[in-house]
């Protein structure tokens, strides 16, 4: 009998069809905009597609790193600040100084940027903090997505809480709505239209928790013990780390290349009188004799001079995904 591969004996057709799953299901990602959660996070992140939606959001008891809620109180979410398209890897970061828990070197690298004249505002705009929401979930989407269990959703809060938040109120009465209530809660709906920055969320509503055949269901103590404490998944990088990961903005100093007829000012500075003559002298010898006694230079003109930030800034591509912008920019360190 002929020796089996190596690969036979350890692979399995249902190890080939969970990798081809995976490719699938990252098969839009560019493999940059890395998220803000530790590596141990136990939960699978729920994308929201282009698509109508059915959840239900899952509460839980606040543990002592909540940055929003007091020890031992419920929450039924993380609410917090979040800097996109940072460093080499163009990823996500927690802002410290908008969280109210130290100093920010991306924030105050935006405040200097703000110190100069005739500054690009979009560009100084891309580094805002932008405030994100992240939820426990339950997905009744498709039987597959009942099947996946407890997820996380990570969202835009103008997207989504502000959103749910303006029908949780009554405004006849002034009271509100216990949606998150795993006794007499609501299931949440809503539609999803577009992608980018042209993403929307519309039609929010709250539906009685029912099962498929219309029966009341109630969140269940399994589920309820399974929510995890999100706020402790967080990974929140320190300002020396976040100072290493912006780089070094002193790359923004170096030449942009030059193209076949550009030159800096430096390189004028570099050609000295007798070989600018020389070279005169040997593209036209038969004017060497009419040569009118020298004349002292004029002062030349300084060319225009482009930055390196300016000439990426004119062609960085948006991105955005939920909520809000992505630009790419060189990395870069605060002085």
């Amino acid at each position: 009998m002929a020796k089996r591969s190596k690969f036979r004996e350890m692979a399995s057709e249902e190890d080939l069809t969970a990798r081809t799953e995976q490719s699938y299901n990252s098969r839009e990602s560019s493999g940059k905009y890395n998220d803000y959660f530790t590596d141990d996070m136990p939960l699978q992140k729920w994308m929201c597609n282009e698509d109508s939606h059915i959840i239900d959001v899952i509460p839980w008891i606040a543990g002592p790193n909540h940055p929003n809620v007091a020890e031992g109180k419920p929450t039924h979410n993380v609410d917090i600040f979040v800097h996109f398209g940072i460093g080499v890897t163009e990823s996500a970061y927690i802002c410290p100084a908008r969280m109210g828990i130290g100093k920010c070197p991306i924030c105050e690298f935006q405040a200097e940027l703000k110190k100069k004249k005739n500054y690009d505002e979009e560009y100084v705009k891309s580094f805002n903090a932008k405030r994100r929401v992240v939820y426990n979930i339950l997905c009744y989407d498709t039987p597959k997505d009942e099947d996946a269990g407890l997820m996380i959703w990570e969202a835009s809060h103008h997207l989504s809480e502000k959103n749910i938040m303006a029908i949780a109120r009554n405004n006849r009465t002034g009271s509100f709505i216990k949606w998150a209530s795993p006794d007499i809660g609501k299931t949440i709906e809503f539609q999803r239209e577009g992608k980018g920055r042209n993403t929307t969320y519309i039609g929010f509503k709250f539906t009685d928790r029912t099962d498929r055949k219309g029966n009341p269901v109630e969140i269940s103590d399994e589920i309820l013990d399974e929510a995890i404490n999100i706020e402790d998944y967080l990974d929140i990088k320190t300002y020396e780390e976040l100072v290493e990961i912006l780089g070094d903005p002193s790359e923004e100093q170096e030449e942009t290349p030059l193209s076949e007829k550009e030159e800096t000012y430096s390189e004028v500075e570099k050609r000295t009188p007798r070989r600018q003559v020389r070279k005169e002298q040997e593209k036209e010898p038969e004017k060497e004799q009419e040569k009118e006694p020298e004349k002292e230079p004029e002062k030349e003109e300084r060319p225009q001079r482009r930055s390196r930030r300016r000439t990426r800034e004119e062609t960085q591509e948006e991105t955005q995904e939920e909520t809000g912008t992505t630009l790419k920019r060189r990395s870069r360190r605060i002085r």
